[in-house]
């Protein structure tokens, strides 16, 4: 199969199964499935697939591909197990908790329902993944093919923002929790924000408050 087709598959897959918080939140906001909203629930479902699909098409390359898909659908499927259960968002703030976690608190968190969130939503497209024979073009075919469906992706998802821009803004201005429910977008943007943060901190550490004086008590 094509590396187009691939990522494809797992964006499909995550969308439809590892985003279950996303679409309980949607139907809630919607009202429920009628006739004015089946429409927007399409196009809800057309961007998070071109989201999707746009984040893991640059992953797919020769010796790096298979594994790198790998790990998204893994991480994803812990992502869900999380918010699942915790009803957490995921956020810059919240991933940089779940990094600052130590190993005493990592194994409270470790329990059979987790694995079996891993093994069902992470481990079939995983196992699906080592299955397949993904054909690759040359390097340079490789990457004008991809910059063409980026390309595609890209003006398709600003076609369907357009056309639906008042129903969509309408949504993340008053339910703003929506943006950090999708998976994986939700997690890569906060581990975006948490690099940025960084890089924006100081790189050195400057004395402050050096005329500073112990009183007499």
């Amino acid at each position: 199969m094509s590396p187009a087709f691939a990522t494809l598959a797992i964006s499909l897959w995550v969308v439809v199964l590892c985003n279950g918080p996303f679409w309980r939140t949607l139907w809630k906001i919607q009202g429920g499935l009628s006739g004015t909203t089946l429409l927007k629930f399409g196009a809800a479902f057309l961007i998070a697939i071109l989201v999707t699909n746009l984040l893991l098409t640059p992953l797919a390359f020769p010796w790096i591909g298979k594994p790198l898909l790998a790990l998204v659908t893994i991480a994803s499927a812990v992502t869900l197990y999380f918010m699942d259960s915790y009803g957490v968002m995921i956020d810059k703030v919240m991933l940089q908790n779940v990094l600052e976690t130590h190993p005493q608190e990592v194994g409270e968190l470790m329990s059979w329902r987790l694995a079996l969130y891993a093994l069902l939503f992470g481990g079939v497209p995983v196992a699906w993944l080592a299955w397949a024979d993904i054909a690759y073009a040359r390097w340079w075919k490789e990457l004008l093919w991809k910059a063409a469906i980026l390309t595609a992706m890209a003006l398709g998802l600003a076609a369907v923002l357009f056309v639906f821009y008042k129903d969509f803004a309408s949504v993340v201005r008053n339910h703003g929790e929506v943006r950090n429910l999708l998976i994986p977008a939700n997690y890569v943007g906060a581990a975006n924000g948490m690099l940025r943060a960084k890089a924006r901190a100081p790189r050195t550490l400057q004395i402050v408050g050096e005329d500073a004086r112990k009183g007499p008590r």
